[in-house]
């Protein structure tokens, strides 16, 4: 069976070596060998495992792209030291490249992509300089004293996704500091904050809510624009802040700030684009209409601000604008309660939100978006584990193609159909046809971004998970789940410090979101901290409603037996019968994975292909797993639900 693990790649090449070996073939020998032995004692220093010399260069392994970056500038300041003593002809320049990523190993020497990649950033590199990958700038975040100029996504032979490269130089040469520049902010970005609500009823908060979340729709089905989703967008609701800390924060040029008034018939609504850095108004804009003309004026308001800054609307686009999604004001209205529900996240949000998606449908039995939002209020249900897979997916399938039925270019249904074809139906490719159909509609819908990477993750298809995700968090960076999922992206990947990393953020951002301190559990078992793990699942059972004596026994298992004796206890729990409680059979499978226990965790995995479990689909990948995939009943497993051929 191939082995796999996460790997940071360098390359490295004498500038000019081929024409030092013309001149003086000896003094260019000697050279070559002094550099060698620079270079090898750096390399052990830091870690690196040196896989073969490329005739005037090496290629070396490091295990963090932390270690690979550091060990690239040591080399950078001794060979800058060493050459201001040296003739001209006797110096010794380098290019360094750096990629990070998943690789296949083969007789202990790492093959695949991640080596080409790293070998073409190489090339990039000026004389005594470094590049790196986006992946590598992301994993050494806050860890290295460097400087990064970002050079665009130049384009890169035999490489089919756009990498952006950054040049490294020590801290203070020629750039602000690394955090600063990681995403450039975007001429043509936007965020559109809450539109404050001017009525005089304070219930009308879902309207203008809704108003809002309608303006960041339209705007995101511009491919020309980037757009902040919805999640982040609403951080910002009554905020104090200025639109230059809101700019800098969320990474965008421009913000779109408004009100609405309702009363009775009519509705006053007010909007004004500003430059984010100078405070300049490039627009706005008062509309007096009767709420009939509210899709006109969300219509108008998209068409206003592509004109300001100067994006492009292709055809396709347009008509995507001006289509109203129901004729039907009262079935409007119960949609946008249900949106305004749906967004609570709870599972008595999600209950209220399909009863007046429900509502909807009643009101207008064609309305698409309604059942896209019934179908995602289903999906939801599942994944909080207070509706049993088969019965939700069911639903969610029939209210998804309904709305497919009704409007082919919806791209939330598209995406609603994605996730019921991955994780229920297994059909893998008829989901990723979905999801990119879904892209394709709307560029800037972040959450079909962050479902498609956890697709990608779930086969193993690494690097393009993290582009995907990565793209999700520019486009909504305080979005909950978009970071947890980047830090599941992480930790599916074997990359246990960038999932923690990734988590402990997620955390800060709101500790009561129970999926965070889940998967911190996963990663620092993995990384046998196990009082850290202990705590994490403490605080994850706490979110789930467990109660005090619960917790207090398991604290109790752990001192008394460590982390064997809470993985006993917490299986206790786990398998304990509540009727308030749907069973989710892998979490089981993987504790019990984790106590080497083959049979029984063979068993519980047995009973979620039953159930039809969603998480069954994350096996392939979840380092849990890890230790029984040389068991034939493993691979057997695969191949029912699709993930081994």
């Amino acid at each position: 069976m191939e082995e796999r693990r996460l790997a940071a790649i360098m390359f490295t090449d004498i500038v000019g070596y081929t024409a030092m070996i013309q001149r003086d073939e000896i003094k260019a020998l000697a050279l070559l060998e002094e550099h060698r032995q620079l270079l090898r004692g750096l390399f052990l220093q830091f870690g690196g495992r040196e896989i073969e010399t490329t005739g005037d260069g090496f290629l070396i392994e490091f295990t963090s792209a932390v270690a690979g970056v550091e060990c690239a500038l040591q080399i950078q300041k001794k060979l800058n030291e060493r050459n201001t003593t040296a003739s001209p002809e006797a110096q010794i320049r380098l290019r360094i490249g750096l990629h990070v990523g998943d690789v296949m190993v083969q007789h202990n020497r790492p093959i695949g992509d991640v080596l080409n990649i790293a070998s073409r950033i190489e090339q990039l590199a000026e004389p005594n300089g470094i590049c790196i990958s986006e992946d590598v700038a992301r994993q050494i975040h806050n860890k290295v004293e460097a400087t990064l100029i970002s050079l665009g996504r130049p384009e890169l032979k035999n490489v089919q996704v756009p990498l952006e490269i950054y040049r490294v130089a020590p801290l203070g040469a020629g750039a602000t500091r690394h955090e600063n520049k990681l995403f450039a902010p975007n001429p043509k970005s936007i965020v559109v904050l809450p539109f404050v609500n001017l009525s005089p009823d304070p219930e009308n908060e879902y309207f203008s809510d809704g108003l809002t979340d309608d303006i960041i729709t339209h705007l995101s089905r511009l491919s020309d624009l980037k757009v902040i989703s919805r999640t982040s967008a609403m951080q910002y609701k009554k905020t104090s802040k200025s639109a230059r800390e809101i700019g800098r924060e969320l990474g965008v040029t421009t913000i779109l700030e408004g009100s609405v008034r309702r009363a009775g018939t009519r509705v006053r609504t007010t909007a004004q684009l500003i430059h984010a850095h100078t405070d300049v108004h490039l627009w706005a804009e008062t509309y007096d209409r009767d709420l009939t003309d509210i899709f006109a004026i969300q219509s108008d308001v998209a068409h206003q601000i592509a004109t300001a800054l100067q994006a492009t609307i292709l055809p396709a686009e347009q008509k995507r604008l001006e289509r109203k999604p129901t004729q039907n004001l009262e079935a409007y209205h119960f949609y946008l309660h249900g949106r305004y529900f749906f967004e609570k996240r709870t599972p008595e949000g999600l209950r209220k939100a399909l009863e007046f998606f429900e509502r909807a449908i009643e009101q207008d039995p064609r309305y698409a978006l309604a059942y896209s939002g019934i179908a995602d209020s289903y999906d939801m249900l599942s994944n909080y584990g207070v509706m049993p897979s088969k019965e939700a997916f069911a639903k969610a399938k029939i209210a998804a193609q309904r709305a497919l039925d009704l409007d082919e270019s919806l791209a939330e249904a598209h995406a609603s159909l994605a996730v019921i074809k991955s994780d229920y139906e297994w059909d893998w490719e008829g989901a990723e046809r979905e999801f990119k159909r879904a892209i394709e509609l709307k560029p800037g819908y972040a959450r079909a971004r962050q479902w498609y990477a956890i697709h990608l993750a779930i086969l193993g298809r690494h690097q393009e998970a993290l582009h995907e995700i990565k793209r999700a968090l520019e486009l909504d960076p305080l979005a909950l789940t978009i970071n947890v999922n980047a830090g599941v992206c992480a930790f599916l990947r074997h990359d246990y410090d960038e999932a923690i990393q990734v988590l402990c953020k997620t955390v800060e951002l709101d500790k009561t979101f129970a999926p965070a301190p889940l998967y911190l559990t996963w990663a620092y078992s993995q990384k046998k901290m196990y009082d850290e793990a202990v705590a994490q699942s403490l605080a994850y059972s706490a979110l789930g409603g467990e109660k005090s004596e619960a917790l207090h026994s398991l604290t109790e298992a752990y001192r008394a037996s460590g982390w064997e004796g809470f993985l006993r206890k917490r299986i206790e729990f786990l398998t304990q019968k509540e009727e308030s409680r749907i069973e989710r059979p892998v979490l089981v499978a993987g504790t019990y994975a984790q106590l080497a226990d083959r049979d029984q965790a063979f068993y519980w995995l047995e009973r979620a292909y039953e159930q039809r479990d969603s998480t069954l689909v994350y096996i392939k990948t979840h380092p849990a797993f890890d230790s029984m995939r040389s068991d034939a009943r493993f691979t057997e497993l695969l191949k029912k639900i699709g993930l081994e051929k």
